[in-house]
């Protein structure tokens, strides 16, 4: 049996020809600012004082459920689960406490 090898040419292309059959068409850019729909940083950042009072609450909340969260771990890591265990107990009563208290101020500014 008889191998017979063909010559094979080697095709040549630029290299910008080539890309544009794979480069994905670019889409148009809107040119409607952010702030044309109402929203201005300044309108977010200029609050009442009650929403002030709102946000501060919020983040409270959160941050003593993160902050919470944050100790257990870092204690169960260290085998210390009965500081672990306390910490849980204090989070299970303070964070509902204190959304009872916002909720109350809230109810309060509302109707007062």
């Amino acid at each position: 049996m008889k191998w017979m090898r063909r010559e094979e040419k080697i095709e040549v292309i630029e290299f910008a020809q080539f890309m544009k059959k794979y480069t994905p068409e670019k889409k148009k850019k809107m040119n409607v600012p952010v702030y044309s729909f109402g929203f201005t940083w300044e309108g977010f950042m200029h609050m009442s004082p009650e929403m002030a009072g709102a946000y501060i609450g919020l983040t409270t909340i959160g941050g003593i459920a993160i902050v919470g969260t944050m100790a257990i771990n870092w204690f169960l890591s260290r085998n210390e689960s009965e500081t672990a265990e306390k910490i849980g107990n204090c989070i299970s009563i303070l964070f509902p406490a204190t959304m009872l208290v916002v909720l109350i101020m809230f109810v309060g500014r509302l109707f007062g």
